[in-house]
């Protein structure tokens, strides 16, 4: 993909109390955008590559094909390798180091990019992480009811610090019905689980729009700022919820920049949505200084706090478990009729024999196997609630 484009410059003034607003609405452009994430957690380091879109279109897609490395204070040179299509990772034990200056360096196809130099901020902890069930206003005008995860700070340091957040989850899954027997449909016979499938976990993370900063502050203090919500009918709360937030020191410069982004975007979701108009960077093309280039290198540090959350505590605990009714999903069968009955209907579990010797407890899959909706493994950071 040669960059090439024809663009029209309109320089747009929003007036406001706290900015100035310069976009750049362009047409008809073929541009690289840049996601890059270099910060003190090790393994994080990540670029990601696509083409810029016009504005009436999706999304771009990705970018192959780059030499990309990250160049630190020193002259030294981190290699970045394509994992996947337009998503460029340093090595697994790769990380920043606070008070260091990093550039970033891409070649594509002839031409070179590389940003600004970027020094690390020192991280800052978080207090506490907490929820309460609240009404908030949703995307349809009206309001929805969930939980609304806040984060406490308090700074010693009388440095003004700027932050944005991230956060990463998961919640247990628990089916109402155990099945410790399967069906050898090779053997015909009835064998014990060598592991339950009642139990499961889903995992997700991303990035949030929230941002802040301690500037004008009268103290460095952050209170009660939400960082994460998740709406009550969410599968998520129907048992155990585990939440990490990451907060991000990054500095003034990327604090703008995604601030300006946030206010030229207004859709909810994170700062790289689709955009309307072009905001302009810390990364520029070497080759051809002319060429607009969107997106930012972020260097940053990472604090990180996380809780279990029993949903029950906050009444929202009544959601049903999708494509199970207890009710209408239970049958019984006798063992001699059990391989007929599995092999017409595979998409059955066995719970139990309890009720007579010859008698076996049949439901759908959903109501007893919980693999479709996530992993038998549980995340290594997930802790246990305690009793």
């Amino acid at each position: 993909m040669k960059l090439k484009i024809t663009y029209l410059i309109i320089l747009v003034s929003l007036q406001s109390c706290v900015d100035r607003i310069e976009l750049q609405s362009i047409a008809s452009v073929q541009t690289l955008v840049v996601d890059a994430s270099f910060n003190d957690l090790p393994g994080e380091q990540t670029v990601i590559l696509s083409e810029s879109f016009d504005l009436d279109e999706p999304l771009g897609s990705k970018v192959s094909g780059a030499v990309i490395w990250v160049e630190d204070e020193d002259g030294g040179r981190i290699d970045f390798e394509e994992a996947e299509v337009g998503t460029f990772r340093a090595g697994p034990e790769v990380k920043a180091e606070i008070g260091r200056k990093y550039r970033l360096h891409i070649e594509l196809e002839g031409e070179k990019y590389e940003s600004d130099w970027e020094e690390v901020p020192s991280p800052f902890p978080m207090d506490s992480l907490y929820a309460r069930l609240l009404d908030v206003p949703s995307q349809n005008g009206g309001s929805e009811e969930g939980l609304q995860f806040f984060i406490d700070a308090a700074f010693q340091e009388e440095d003004v610090a700027y932050f944005r957040y991230a956060w990463k989850s998961a919640f247990k899954i628990m089916t109402p019905f155990v099945s410790p027997f399967e069906w050898d449909f090779e053997q015909d016979s009835l064998l014990l689980r060598e592991q339950p499938l009642n139990i499961c976990y889903s995992s997700r993370d991303g990035a949030t729009r929230v941002i802040t900063t301690t500037e004008g502050l009268t103290q460095n203090v952050i209170s009660e700022l939400p960082v994460h919500f998740v709406a009550g009918g969410s599968l998520s709360l129907r048992t155990e919820f585990a939440l990490t937030i990451k907060q991000f020191s990054i500095n003034a410069n990327a604090f703008n920049y995604y601030k300006r982004l946030r206010e030229n975007n207004e859709s909810a979701g994170s700062f790289f949505d689709r955009q309307r108009g072009a905001i302009n960077g810390n990364i520029q093309s070497v080759t051809n200084p002319d060429i607009p280039v969107l997106g930012y290198f972020e260097v940053a540090s990472v604090a990180e706090i996380g809780e279990i959350f029993d949903p029950s505590r906050f009444a929202v605990n009544n959601i049903l478990y999708p494509g199970c009714v207890p009710a209408l999903d239970l049958d019984t069968v006798t063992f001699d009729e059990l391989p007929e009955y599995m092999r017409i209907y595979r998409n059955l579990r066995l719970i139990s024999n309890s009720i007579d010797v010859d008698l076996y407890l049949i439901v759908d899959k959903p109501c007893a196997d919980c693999t479709n909706l996530g992993e038998l493994e549980k995340p290594e950071w997930w802790i246990e609630l305690e009793n």
